[in-house]
């Protein structure tokens, strides 16, 4: 099974990915440029204006508006556009500490907080569990998770897990998640329009280079 934080990786991947695909046959105009201040509109020349999205710069600050997202503007030292995102790869988490907006950019999805119990259900495990009896737990466990539940992690500290001990034949009850705390619990991950957010912030700034340096 793939673990908790590769999961994360994949997914995130996989959105960008998806993104730049959707991406390729897109174009920029510049209805008004003054040094860093700029509006630039990306857009498909095929759909128009459906699915565009609009870039705003000035001094320390981009903003991202559009079909494809919500207004999110950035904060930074110097020209972020081209100095800060201009990169291969979207720095999401860097990007989001200096987000202005009063948002959220993180989630919870039932896949995830599986995934990092199940993990922590393995370190726990060790090897005094057989593979039969874990995989039992995990199936009782994935039944009984309810991600909407605001004592969530209350309860899995009383959550309990029967089963037979395979030397003994003695009925054992064991409580896997006495010591889990708020810090265990790292079953957020970046919401999947953050992600998008951030990789068409890092077109447009490629996009802009290119267009400053066509030899390159």
């Amino acid at each position: 099974m793939t673990d908790f934080y590769t999961a994360c990786q994949n997914r995130e991947n996989e959105i960008i990915q998806k993104v730049r695909k959707q991406l390729g046959d897109y174009r920029i105009e510049t209805p008004h440029q003054d040094r860093v201040y700029r509006h630039l509109v990306c857009f498909n020349p095929e759909k128009g204006q459906e699915c565009s999205f609009e870039v705003y710069t000035a001094p320390h600050i981009v903003t991202i508006q559009g079909d494809w997202c919500k207004a999110y503007t950035l904060k930074a030292e110097r020209d972020m556009l081209t100095e800060f995102l201009n990169d291969d790869e979207p720095n999401i988490r860097y990007w989001a500490e200096k987000i202005q907006n009063r948002t959220k950019l993180e989630t919870t999805e039932y896949e995830f907080v599986l995934r990092c119990l199940f993990d922590y259900l393995d370190e726990w495990a060790d090897e005094d569990m057989d593979t039969k009896t874990l995989d039992r737990c995990k199936y009782e466990l994935g039944e009984w998770v309810d991600i909407e539940d605001p004592q969530l992690i209350e309860h899995l500290g009383n959550w309990r897990f029967m089963y037979q001990d395979a030397a003994t034949g003695h009925l054992v009850k064991a409580e896997p998640f006495y010591s889990f705390t708020f810090e265990d619990a790292c079953w957020d991950v970046w919401t999947e329009e953050w992600i998008r957010v951030c990789e068409l912030l890092r077109w447009t700034a490629c996009k802009i280079t290119e267009m400053k340096n066509p030899s390159n």
